[in-house]
């Protein structure tokens, strides 16, 4: 879904004398994509930016001038690779960077957005969760490298032998979960 208008472009007068062979609303989607992909790790997306439970207005303007600032540019970058216009070329990847800066802040938390959030696995978290309290590195995949030579590994192989360790007081006070040895032992 779309932030932005051909209208809401910044192209001036190169708008109206585009090559045939760029259409701006491919640009349009396309910048519209990347931010739904970017900022889909940590919020619902695509955003709702009409009807009810819309992001509110300066959210929505955010996200229409980062559309903006993205599809201009990669149609300016697009139209003038041909004629090696260097002016329009970095205006055209400043337009892109500039973009990626505002998008970077919002994926990063520092611009945070009223869209419901995400967990882990993709997942909507329940509306009630309060964005500082979602542990920014639930996101980060683990890898486990065993050495079948370290002590770790051999404690879990000869100890632990693939079940999970649960502790419970010995006296049997409370309830939960306990080790399947009788009491005293």
């Amino acid at each position: 879904m779309a932030y932005c208008t051909p209208a809401d472009l910044l192209l001036g007068q190169l708008g109206t004398r585009l090559p045939p062979e760029i259409n701006a609303i491919d640009y349009i989607n396309a910048a519209a994509d990347h931010i739904d992909a970017r900022l889909g790790v940590t919020y619902v997306t695509p955003f709702i930016t009409a009807g009810v439970n819309t992001l509110p207005l300066h959210q929505v303007k955010l996200l229409k001038g980062i559309n903006a600032k993205r599809a201009s540019g990669q149609i300016i970058l697009a139209a003038t690779m041909a004629t090696e216009d260097n002016a329009l070329h970095q205006y055209g990847l400043w337009l892109v960077r500039e973009a990626d800066l505002e998008l970077q802040a919002v994926q990063d938390g520092t611009v945070r957005l009223s869209a419901p959030l995400v967990d882990s696995e993709g997942f909507p978290l329940d509306p009630t969760t309060d964005p500082d309290d979602v542990d920014p590195y639930a996101r980060i995949p683990g890898a486990y490298n065993i050495d079948a030579y370290s002590p770790n590994a051999a404690f879990e192989e000869n100890v632990m032998q693939g079940s999970d360790a649960v502790w419970s007081p010995r006296d049997g006070s409370r309830f939960g979960p306990r080790f399947p040895y009788p009491r005293g032992h």
